[in-house]
């Protein structure tokens, strides 16, 4: 595929085309190339397994095979320029101690932008709360919401991440996201 020079506009003359071993990032997508087939073929895919209910969806491939490149600079930016669903793509976020408490910041953000309050529940689980409003939004707004985690192995290779200062069941990574897949329906 060619590079699309409408978007070397914004393109900083010091910036480099290549980020070297570094993964590509969003901003770098103007000059991220080769890869179109992929990045069709996972928004298509994302396409049709969200027009059911919340649905879990892993990239898997080898290490060093450019997954992340391919999300950051690819998927996510195919995402947010197609006007046709108009989604909210959330993240990426990287697992880590306070991975519940980065998404809920970044889903914060877009709720406030948002006319109607989301309706508060009482004193529920981080996680099955963090699960209500992201559906709300995605019922409310008719549009599907995308939670970009990359490095989502590292959770399972890393283990259980607590700390003595994070002890709460709630608080563990690991914990979390198995949760939140076990909780979608």
């Amino acid at each position: 595929s060619k590079i699309d020079t409408r978007d070397l506009q914004y393109w900083e003359d010091d910036q480099v085309p290549y980020p070297g071993p570094a993964a590509f990032e969003e901003n770098q997508s103007p000059v991220f190339f080769g890869r179109d087939t992929e990045i069709k073929t996972i928004c298509e895919m994302l396409c049709r397994i969200t027009t059911h209910s919340s649905t879990f969806f892993l990239l898997h491939g080898a290490a060093g095979s450019g997954k992340t490149s391919l999300v950051r600079a690819g998927v996510i930016p195919q995402l947010k320029a197609d006007r046709k669903r108009n989604w909210n793509v959330l993240g990426p976020f990287s697992p880590g101690l306070f991975l519940l408490e980065d998404i809920k910041e970044a889903l914060a953000l877009v709720l406030a932008t948002l006319q109607e309050p989301f309706p508060l529940a009482k004193s529920e689980r981080n996680e099955v709360e963090l699960l209500r409003q992201l559906d709300w939004l995605a019922s409310k707004e008719k549009r599907p919401v995308v939670v970009v985690i990359d490095q989502l192995e590292s959770l399972l290779e890393e283990g259980d991440l607590r700390s003595e200062e994070h002890t709460s069941e709630l608080q563990s990574p690991c914990n979390l996201v198995c949760r939140l897949l076990l909780e979608k329906k």
